[in-house]
């Protein structure tokens, strides 16, 4: 009954009004003009989301009929059978009226109540939405998206203020060493308190945001260089405190680099872009903060070198052997290539190939390399030295390239060399992707070249991935062997990778072999191949022509 009371007044008395009408005016000459004004006021109030009113109404209704046919037929003294079925038809309608509303009613209800829960749910879902567009879901910071609308808001104000604003692009030193030995979930737990410090360090007002990965940028408004300064200063003095992981202290330093508007970029994208470059920059010193210079910054020379080292002849390539290290013999070479840069001297591939995987000189570049590399060893074979296998280093953006495995065909036919003595090298970063890497590796095992695991052990290959891939070498990873004979962790994990190696019938290759007690132990465990110092440093074409008909002794 608490429905009830909970009609206004003001509804009962229109639907009284409805209802008492017929009494009021004389109506019944035209009894459905009256019982039609009762429906409206038994309408009136089922559609005020109250049902008993309805019913309540509708009795009334009926008892009003009936007491108004008793006294005119008390007043004629006589009973009329046409007043009666009157009475009795329109007391039915009313009746099946009343629940065929209440049932309408109740649907249109419930239908009201569905979309105020679904209205309710979008809604919720919009926010969410919106939080996840403009935030990262790890830290809980903003974003690149977020990141660019704060700074495109920053930089439209200059016009008006003229006040300058920085960029930091910081990325977390050996921040891969930590996510691979400790795990990814420790990396995020390292993530969120990196994000803690950075926010205890700005200024109120200054944007953190994350690029991805372990890479921040923070966003200085109305800033000079020699408050960057102070604030870059805090960040390295706050990294200073050791992080505590897994109830482990872990030093874990920042490199940062910096610019400035408007004088290192005019606009969002060359800000970060420059802020990036000028952070590797510091990456060489680690642990330190670089502004952004075009006149010497290294990056950006190299960026730029990388478009005229083929033409201007910069590329070098070494040759390190391998040994079997059962008889001694050089079996096959591994080509290392190196950049001998007109200002900076040889260059490592780990500094200058990601970048020719950026500026999009990896594929003439890795062309180049495979082309060199079996013109080589045909004049190794027109010359009557022993026929061998070159082992070459593949990028993963050059194997995954359309036109690889024609490149592949191409170069093996104009250089009349047997595909058995070409070795690719792939790294296990390449095989995440196992359903995109599978048919290129079947495609060039059908040409008849050789399949390498580089640095095994050092990515994320399962069992399950390796079984699937017709490979026929895994290299160890030097790091691995490096710390053999000290650790019984690592010694137990090479092991396990030989004889994993062994009953899934792929040769093993160990690689960074510095002295003869590492020999002793990979031999006793049977692993069948090796190169490292111990035997030979990388030498150039024409230095190596003269060992590779060495035996070693082992």
């Amino acid at each position: 009954m608490k429905d009830l009371r909970e009609i206004p007044i003001r509804i009962w008395l229109i639907a009284a009004f409805f209802l008492f009408i017929p009494l009021v005016i004389d109506l019944y000459k035209t009894f459905e003009t009256a019982w039609l004004i009762q429906l409206i006021s038994i309408h009136l109030i089922i559609t005020h989301l109250k049902s008993y009113g309805g019913i309540i109404i509708c009795l009334i209704s009926i008892a009003i009929h009936l007491i108004r046919t008793i006294t005119e037929e008390s007043y004629k003294g006589e009973w009329n059978s046409y007043d009666v079925e009157i009475f009795l038809m329109v007391s039915i309608i009313k009746v099946i009226f009343t629940i065929v509303s209440i049932y309408q009613h109740r649907r249109i209800s419930q239908k009201q109540l569905e979309l105020e829960f679904l209205n309710k749910k979008l809604k919720k879902r919009s926010k969410h939405l919106k939080a996840m567009a403009y935030h990262d879901s790890l830290t809980g910071l903003p974003n690149r998206n977020m990141l660019y609308k704060h700074l495109n808001k920053a930089l439209s104000r200059y016009e008006q203020h003229k006040q300058k604003i920085a960029v930091m692009f910081l990325d977390l030193d050996r921040f891969k060493l930590i996510n691979d030995t400790l795990g990814h979930s420790v990396g995020d737990v390292l993530l969120v308190q990196v994000t803690e410090r950075l926010i205890s360090t700005v200024r109120k007002g200054d944007v953190v945001a994350r690029q991805g990965g372990d890479e921040f940028i923070i966003m200085l408004d109305v800033i000079g260089k020699d408050e960057v300064k102070q604030v870059a200063e805090r960040i390295l003095d706050k990294f200073s405190v050791p992080f505590i992981l897994k109830n482990e202290e872990y030093v874990i330093t920042p490199s940062i680099g910096i610019s400035m508007f408007p004088d290192d970029g005019a606009n969002v994208d060359s800000l970060i872009k420059n802020a990036d470059t000028a952070m590797y920059t510091s990456k060489e010193r680690k642990n330190s903060y670089h502004f952004f210079s075009s006149k010497n910054d290294r990056r950006l020379k190299l960026e730029n070198g990388l478009r005229t080292a083929l033409s201007n002849n910069e590329f070098r390539i070494y040759y390190q052997p391998q040994i079997d290290l059962k008889t001694g013999d050089i079996i096959a070479v591994e080509a290392l290539l190196r950049w001998n840069h007109p200002e900076f001297g040889l260059i490592s591939p780990a500094e200058f190939i990601p970048l020719a995987e950026e500026t999009g000189r990896i594929n003439p570049i890795g062309k180049w390399v495979l082309n060199t590399v079996c013109q080589q060893n045909k004049l190794w074979e027109k010359s009557g030295l022993p026929c061998l296998r070159i082992a070459v280093n593949v990028s993963s953006v050059q194997f995954q390239n359309a036109s690889f495995i024609e490149d592949v065909k191409e170069i093996l036919r104009e250089n009349r060399l047997a595909p058995q003595y070409l070795e690719l090298e792939i790294t296990e970063s390449i095989m995440q992707d196992v359903k995109k890497v599978l048919p290129i590796i079947r495609k060039l095992k059908e040409i008849g070249v050789k399949i390498s695991i580089d640095d095994f052990g050092t990515g994320y290959s399962s069992l399950n991935v390796l079984n699937q891939l017709p490979i026929d070498y895994l290299k160890i990873d030097q790091s691995f062997i490096k710390d053999v004979l000290s650790s019984t962790n690592t010694e137990a994990i090479v092991k396990t990778i030989i004889q994993m190696g062994h009953s899934m019938n792929f040769m093993l290759i160990a690689e960074g072999i510095e002295n003869r007690e590492q020999v002793g132990f990979l031999v006793h465990n049977q692993c069948q191949m090796g190169q490292g110092f111990l035997f030979s440093r990388p030498l150039p074409a024409e230095e190596i022509e003269s060992i590779l008909a060495t035996k070693y002794e082992i």
